[in-house]
């Protein structure tokens, strides 16, 4: 499994620092708007936007590629049905309270994204996640706290 830290970089920012084993690697910077992030990690720059009211679909790009997206079958449950590549997986909350989301394959629990309060969230996915979704992953738990909490 990988293990990231993700920390807000002050009180006023509105930056999202990601550790891996202790080392960082990157962070997520929620824009203003509430729509849109840009994800940077070990250099490259990815950005991450969503469109829509009440069934929105959420993408992470590069380049002008789609990286990954994601869809919420309904707005009132905080559930994703995220696709990468040819590979479709499920980001969850796990409770009602909402500082758990579990990640399944196949309804296979394979993953988890734990929230810390508002500043600080820790997470563990597949070696074989590209570190890119990972962060996607994180950034979509963050969405759902802003639209539904």
């Amino acid at each position: 499994m990988s293990a990231l830290e993700i920390r807000l970089d002050n009180d006023l920012s509105n930056i999202f620092d990601i550790e891996q084993n202790g080392l960082s690697v990157g962070h997520i910077e929620l824009k203003w708007t509430g729509t849109q992030a840009t994800i940077t990690l070990c250099g490259t720059s990815y950005d991450a936007w969503w469109q829509g009211i009440l069934s929105p679909t959420y993408y992470l790009g590069a380049d002008g590629t789609c990286v990954a997206s994601a869809r919420r079958p309904t707005f009132l449950h905080r559930r994703f049905v995220v696709q990468t590549g040819a590979k479709t997986y499920a980001l969850a909350v796990r409770n009602f309270v909402g500082l758990e989301f579990v990640l399944t394959e196949s309804d296979v629990e394979i993953g988890f994204i734990t929230r810390h309060g508002t500043q600080k969230m820790k997470a563990e996915f597949p070696h074989d996640l590209l570190l890119e979704v990972q962060a996607f992953l994180i950034w979509l738990t963050m969405c759902a706290a802003i639209n539904i909490e």
